[in-house]
Order: structure tokens, then C-alpha cells, then sequence
């Protein structure tokens, strides 16, 4: 008897499962262009607060478990067989590209952005204008084109900072800070990251 319960409690919460994959899904792709044989998980999120769907461009075969977030009239494209594992977040006020066959692991942080100004006497100007008020928009933090080219490698917990360009074939080693140019065919690790190894 208990197996039963237990098969029927298994059954119901698989279909319940598929429902909010169905659900995230059709409302990512509402916000963005996708490709072909696109998939996603049901935490999965893109918030496009530009002025066009297009502004965000996702290639053919594309797994993403992340939120993408972008703001102003920013752009997101990301190529083809790229997946972005759960808890990861894309956040582009500028520009981020991601090539083809990119693998970015759990919880990494990629944003082109300060998110709030460095300027001290902005940030007093932020906190008395109310914490919603559009001086909080990341539109008005320092920001710089982020690319990641492809066959990329991006291990769990590491953060991109603006202006990186992260070279082919590269490894990213897990927690590692990216402040600078990574070159193509390298392994960088730790904070700030450095080349560790060359791969060719």
C-alpha cells in the first residue's frame, strides 16, 4: 500500500515538475529570440527590460538554468550548444556575447556593470532618492562589453567583471575573480585570476 501512495505521490509531483519547466520555458523565451531545441529548468528566468525582444539572442541546442537580466538598451547573445547551469546570472546593461560550446557552471556571475556608481556622493544621492527610485537602476553604474569566446569552460562560483574578454578554449577555474583578459587556450585561477597552465 505504501508503495503505492508513493508511486502516485512520485507520479503527480513528476507532472507537477513538468508544468513549471513548461511555464519557465514559455515565458523565457517570450522575452528573447532562442534557436532550435532550446531547454531550461523551472528557476530559470530572462528579464528584458530593453525596448526589444531581440535585444537578447540565444543559438540553436542551448541549455540555460541561469537568469539573464538585461537593462537600458543592452544586448545578450549567446551561441550555440552553450548551457549555463542553475543559480548562475547573466546581467548586461552593455553588452555580453558567449560563443558556441560554452559550458558556465552553478552560481557563476557574469555582469558588465558595477551595478551601482563608485562615486560616493552618487551613492548618497541613490539612498535619499528611496531605494526604488531610478538612480537604483544599473544603467547608471560604470559598465564595459563582456565576451566569452568559444569552448569556453567556467567553473562553479567564478565572477566576470566588466571589459573581460575571455579567449577560446579557456578554463576559468572554480571561484576565480576574472578582472582582466584571458588568454585563448589558458587556465586562470584565484582572485585576482591569473594564468595557472596553457593548454596549447
Amino acid at each position: 500500500m505504501i508503495r503505492i501512495i508513493i508511486g502516485i505521490y512520485s507520479f503527480f509531483q513528476n507532472r507537477i515538475n513538468d508544468l513549471k519547466q513548461a511555464i519557465a520555458k514559455r515565458n523565457f523565451t517570450n522575452s528573447c529570440i532562442v534557436g532550435v531545441n532550446f531547454s531550461c529548468s523551472s528557476d530559470a528566468k530572462c528579464i528584458n527590460n530593453s525596448n526589444s525582444k531581440g535585444n537578447i539572442s540565444i543559438g540553436n541546442n542551448c541549455e540555460l538554468n541561469c537568469i539573464v537580466i538585461i537593462e537600458a538598451d543592452a544586448r545578450v547573445k549567446i551561441g550555440s550548444y552553450t548551457t549555463v547551469r542553475h543559480s548562475s546570472k547573466i546581467f548586461s546593461i552593455k553588452r555580453i556575447e558567449i560563443g558556441d560550446y560554452v559550458i558556465i557552471s552553478n552560481n557563476v556571475s557574469i555582469a558588465d556593470n558595477n551595478n551601482h556608481p563608485t562615486d560616493p556622493q552618487k551613492r548618497i544621492d541613490m539612498s535619499k532618492s528611496g531605494f526604488y527610485s531610478p538612480l537604483w537602476h544599473a544603467e547608471h553604474s560604470e559598465s564595459s562589453p563582456i565576451k566569452i569566446e568559444d569552448n569556453v569552460w567556467i567553473g562553479e562560483r567564478a565572477i566576470l567583471l566588466k571589459g573581460v574578454t575571455i579567449g577560446k578554449g579557456s578554463i576559468v577555474a572554480t571561484g576565480s575573480v576574472v578582472t582582466k583578459d584571458v588568454p585563448a587556450y589558458s587556465i586562470v585561477a584565484g582572485n585576482p585570476a591569473k594564468v595557472v597552465k596553457y593548454l596549447q
